[in-house]
């Protein structure tokens, strides 16, 4: 299988058309994951899903219509997820959302003031 993260959908699908039935194309992008489901995808490996599973779940498992609102609702805040490197948007909104502490490991640093508050302001609308 592959985790496909390229963000371009001409790539995916080249691979979907010509993989084995038992090749698994998992989506490692998380606002390409509906489409990668639509043209064979499987899975994903995804950020954003460990903040806000309900949201994500609409995403991949929603209607018609709550897919396209949860995944528009995730435009502003998945950039930020990687302004400063992973995992530290997302342990920063983790702590935002008063879920754990957005510590990160060595030589990662917490996020920056400015990324900070640019993702509070993100995930209020999460709460």
């Amino acid at each position: 299988g592959i985790k496909e993260a390229s963000g371009n959908l001409e790539q995916c699908m080249r691979i979907a058309a010509g993989k084995p039935q038992d090749f698994l194309l998992i989506s490692g992008d998380d606002l390409m994951t509906k489409a990668l489901y639509g043209i064979g995808g499987v899975g994903v490996i995804s950020v954003l899903a460990n903040a806000l599973p309900e949201t994500f779940h609409k995403l991949c498992h929603g209607t018609e219509s709550e897919s396209r609102e949860a995944a528009f609702s995730l435009l502003e805040i998945n950039d930020l997820m990687y302004k400063e490197g992973n995992p530290v948007g997302i342990k920063n909104l983790l702590c935002h959302l008063g879920i754990c502490d957005d510590q990160v490991r060595l030589p990662m640093l917490r996020a920056s003031m400015e990324l900070n508050q640019l993702i509070k302001a993100a995930a209020q609308k999460f709460k």
